[in-house]
């Protein structure tokens, strides 16, 4: 009887141990990022009206193109196990998303294919990786190309990079850590992003768009100009400023809670709230946020009005 207890302890205190090890309670399930962006100064305007931008789906230009694989993990993640770390999606899908939410946050108006903009934005996934190691080493670079939408040439090309590197500290690491890490680094891609694209705006249109202050170098961090902007004076609008074009709507939805991820179709265009124009018409939209029921609802696209709508998500 004696013997079965001590042997009992034992293997429970063996059991504890093993779940503090990779491979114990661990888990190998790849990382998922949730975008983080943060509107950024006063939103820019041309003759009184807010920009308008179609964003391409990005590319992957890295070197092992279409991996999920990060990097690998070198050192004891509490509560993970493996020698990978892979993400939950491509990067450029990612990078894109983060993209169009960051330029919604900015004022800028997001327009679906086919529809009139001032610019266009595409870009190709560089670098996107993070070693787990003594020290972590984080990498993401992305080139991002701004063309003009009416006649396709390169107004601004730029590098935007975030490299960075950490000790984990005594603690280690952990999945929420590693993920937290990770998120740091996408958010410092799009507020570089913003700052680069705004900068490089205010160039191009000295004349008309509001807030533009003399041309200067562009001195943000993490961003290597490689097709600096040639002003252009006095631009025409891409739409009239009284109204718009007969053949488009606006559409306006919040959501509570916000920042909910806004579809349509099966293309994202930013968080709520959110303003988008879009073609008249019957649209699908879909609204999605982690720990809530996804949505899906069709909308009728007015031409010339703006369809309101409010949405109040249900918890899983």
């Amino acid at each position: 009887m004696r013997f079965g207890i001590v042997l009992a302890v034992l293997a429970a205190g063996f059991l504890a141990a093993c779940a503090g090890l990779p491979g114990g309670g661990a888990s190998s399930a790849a990382l998922h990022v949730e975008p983080s962006v943060h509107a950024g100064a006063r939103p820019l305007h041309r003759a009184g009206q807010p920009l308008r931008a179609r964003v391409a789906d990005f590319t992957d230009a890295r070197r092992n193109s279409g991996s999920r694989k990060l990097g690998n993990i070198r050192a004891t993640v509490r509560d993970m196990h493996g020698t990978e770390l892979l993400l939950d999606r491509n990067v450029e899908s990612l990078l894109t998303e983060v993209t169009r939410a960051q330029l919604a946050a900015d004022g800028i108006v997001l327009v679906a294919p086919g529809s009139e903009a001032d610019f266009t934005v595409d870009g190709a996934v560089k670098s996107f990786s993070l070693e787990v190691a003594g020290r972590d080493e984080r990498s993401i670079a992305a080139e991002v190309t701004l063309r003009d939408a009416k006649h396709g040439s390169v107004i601004w090309a730029g590098l935007i990079a975030d490299q960075d590197d950490r000790y984990a500290g005594v603690a280690g690491n952990s999945r929420a850590t590693i993920g937290a890490y990770l998120e740091d680094g996408v958010a410092n891609y799009a507020s570089r992003l913003s700052a680069a694209l705004r900068e490089g705006l205010l160039k191009i249109y000295p004349d008309s768009v509001e807030s533009a202050a003399a041309a200067r170098l562009s001195a943000v961090p993490g961003v290597t100009t490689l097709q600096a902007p040639v002003p252009v004076s006095a631009p025409q609008p891409a739409a009239a400023p009284v109204k718009p074009a007969a053949a488009v709507g606006h559409f306006s939805v919040q959501t509570v809670p916000p920042r909910a991820r806004v579809y349509v179709g099966d293309v994202y265009y930013g968080m709520a709230p959110l303003r988008l124009e879009l073609p008249a018409g019957i649209a699908t939209f879909s609204f999605k946020l982690n720990g809530y029921r996804s949505v899906t609802e069709k909308v009728s696209i007015r031409p010339g009005e703006t369809t309101e709508f409010e949405l109040t998500l249900d918890k899983q």
